[in-house]
């Protein structure tokens, strides 16, 4: 039996680039295989890829998620503007949880 070897982190970011939420993960394992190829290194299989696309684009949508709570909620606060930095301050937070 054989395994794939451990993902390159520059390879982890080479998913990340090519994902754009909306392309197919077969075509995003390809190229970031043709990129390994180019570097010399040893190409991710695709549930490896697949893995990691899936868990970044949930990353993405928690973050998008804190981010519109947070916007949506500014308007309650808008009278006091040490409030509106409170606001901001938490969803600053929330997106450092989600990351």
């Amino acid at each position: 039996m054989r395994f794939s070897p451990r993902l390159h982190s520059y390879l982890i970011e080479c998913i990340w680039a090519f994902d754009d939420g909306h392309r197919p993960l077969a075509e995003i394992w390809r190229d970031v295989a043709r990129e390994a190829g180019k570097v010399g290194l040893p190409g991710p299989g695709y549930h490896t890829v697949r893995r990691v696309a899936r868990e970044e684009r949930e990353r993405r949508a928690a973050r998008t998620e804190a981010l519109l709570v947070a916007v949506s909620e500014l308007p309650r606060y808008a009278p006091d503007p040490f409030r509106i930095m409170d606001g901001l301050t938490t969803a600053q937070l929330l997106r450092r949880r989600s990351s």
